[in-house]
């Protein structure tokens, strides 16, 4: 199944600008909008764990288990180089209804927060770090590497 999205002209300029950088209200004019016809499906089912979410693209499992599958899913797909104005659009398993849409490129940037007093929101999405803690050495030479329970065979 092929989706396409139609070009959707945008209104004109509404007022006077004072020049051709700032607007009456100096601030500067709204961004460019940029189309892309290029529209990928997500579905989501539950996934084994409780508020987990499996998230498949034209039948391919991108994200298993996840809590915030459609943001997961503009990652992996962003990572996978993706032009970043495609469409993403997320329905649940053997649903008809859209439950979320935008630009790959803007939900790859977003996570969903979930304080412990107030409601759930979109804020930006800042990846793990790595641990501050090194691992420890690893021995390369196998003449070195003791096995538990080797000096008791001797």
């Amino acid at each position: 199944m092929s989706l396409t999205m139609q070009k959707i002209s945008m209104p004109t300029t509404v007022g006077k600008f004072r020049n051709s950088f700032l607007s009456r209200n100096e601030r500067h004019p709204a961004a460019v909008q940029q189309w892309s016809n290029e529209v990928r499906l997500c579905t989501i089912s539950p996934s084994c764990t409780p508020d987990h979410y499996d998230a498949t693209v034209n039948g391919e499992l991108l994200v298993r288990s996840s809590r915030t599958p459609f943001t997961a899913t503009a990652r992996v797909l962003l990572d996978r180089g993706i032009d970043s104005n495609s469409w993403l659009i997320m329905r649940h398993r053997g649903s008809e209804v859209d439950a979320l849409r935008g630009k790959v490129g803007v939900a790859a940037r977003l996570t969903v927060k979930e304080p412990d007093r107030g409601r759930a929101h979109f804020a930006r999405y800042v990846p793990f770090s790595p641990s501050p803690v090194k691992p420890p050495a690893q021995n390369s030479d196998p003449a070195l590497v003791t096995v538990p329970g080797a000096e008791a065979a001797r």
